[in-house]
């Protein structure tokens, strides 16, 4: 493959991607550059490799997408990506001329000695909301995915029966939610129907998850000991920063990990404190592991080249909100849910 080239220049192959429109989760960079899928890998030569250690402290405070950010790096120093089919894509079933493969059902782990399977009955799923959005986004949810979910609860600052919803003691701030997270933790850890459970997963009232992939995906991760996991995004994670799950594709904590956060005492600077970074930082602090999966999603489908989502509709756990996406067709085309029947709502997003 790579006998055409000179070897004494920086050279980047990979299987490309690109944007077709700005996007929050690339810093909203000119669309059209071509990034590599780096779960089918992608090639340095040395000269490349040499390049970047000689380039200066990145200057972005948040770490979003590291294949999208290494093509930035690298188009500062004038390399760009060399698309090849030879790093292949998950759904091509003839392997002859591929030089790496992967495949999303190696991110779910069949029960076996090692992995008891996780079932429905192990997890408990707590959606953040408030008043402002009980006639809005709670319907629309129920209609979506969240209807016949057996561990469920809505947490509210205000107690509301039609939902029914359960009180949490901590206001409704415009943004951040520290104070909420941290009380549904709270509750979480205090309640013995919740602290029974394997896993607690907190989600937005504007984000759709598939339960039944989440759980086999679950089957994966230790229960023993603490682990976070979602979407993973770093704060200055080059120097002295953390990382985090992002909150709106779902933070998945498993009862450990609750533990060790509420025994430690560690607290809110501010009710309005950006609560999964906050989350980050307490991981950080004790040691918890922030773990990523590309199944989790911060942002609707059409934020995410379509290239690369193809390869995970059978698989998608969670996209958050709605923008342009129509939240039906999310809901059945990328996440395979039977979206209930019901009269056109209005959503407030």
């Amino acid at each position: 493959m790579a006998a055409k080239h000179q070897h004494t220049e920086p050279i980047a192959i990979g299987r490309a991607l690109k944007d077709d429109k700005h996007v929050i989760t690339h810093h909203f960079a000119k669309p059209g550059l071509l990034y590599p899928d780096t779960s089918a890998g992608v090639l340095l030569n040395w000269a490349a490799v040499e390049m970047f250690t000689k380039l200066a402290t990145p200057p972005m405070d948040f770490n979003i997408d590291a294949r999208h950010e290494l093509a930035v790096a690298l188009k500062g120093e004038d390399v760009f990506l060399e698309d090849s089919e030879q790093f292949c894509a998950p759904e091509l079933e003839k392997m002859d001329t591929c030089v790496t493969h992967y495949t999303i059902q190696s991110m779910i782990c069949p029960a076996s000695s090692a992995h008891k399977a996780i079932t429905v009955d192990d997890i408990f799923i707590l959606v953040k909301t408030g008043e402002v959005f009980h006639d809005s986004r709670v319907p629309l949810q129920k209609r979506l995915w969240t209807n016949g979910v057996k561990n469920l609860e809505y947490c509210s600052e205000k107690e509301d029966n039609s939902i029914p919803t359960v009180k949490i003691d901590a206001p409704n701030t415009e943004r951040g939610h520290c104070a909420k997270f941290m009380a549904i933790l709270k509750r979480a850890y205090s309640n013995e129907h919740i602290s029974s459970k394997k896993w607690v997963i907190i989600v937005d009232d504007d984000t759709i998850m598939n339960v039944s992939r989440l759980v086999k995906l679950l089957t994966c991760y230790s229960t023993e000991t603490p682990v976070v996991l979602g979407e993973r995004y770093g704060f200055r994670s080059h120097t002295h920063g953390y990382d985090y799950i992002t909150g709106g594709g779902g933070t998945v904590l498993n009862m450990a990990a609750i533990k060790s956060v509420i025994k430690s005492g560690h607290k809110c600077a501010a009710d309005d404190n950006p609560d999964d970074m906050m989350m980050g930082m307490f991981s950080k602090r004790l040691n918890i592991p922030v773990l990523h999966s590309p199944l989790f999603h911060q942002a609707p489908p059409s934020t995410y080249a379509e290239k690369y989502l193809k390869s995970q509709k059978d698989y998608a756990i969670s996209f958050h909100k709605y923008n342009e996406d129509i939240p039906e067709k999310v809901a059945s085309e990328w996440l395979g849910l039977t979206v209930e029947k019901e009269g056109p709502l209005h959503i407030e997003l």
